[in-house]
């Protein structure tokens, strides 16, 4: 994903906007970023709003 995002970025009329290419492409990092995160800090079982348990 995050390579797809880059290349999107490479295209002329996108690149054109600095502000929106330098944060898609932030925004396709931290995505992948934010995965491993979550992965690597497993929590304990957190109760849902209905009562369900999230399991480990």
């Amino acid at each position: 994903m995050a390579r797809d995002v880059y290349c999107l970025t490479l295209r002329q009329p996108i690149r054109n906007h600095l502000g929106l290419a330098e944060q898609l492409g932030r925004a396709g990092l931290s995505v992948p970023a934010n995965i491993v995160e979550g992965y690597c800090f497993p929590f304990p079982r957190l109760p849902t709003r209905v009562g369900a348990r999230v399991p480990r």
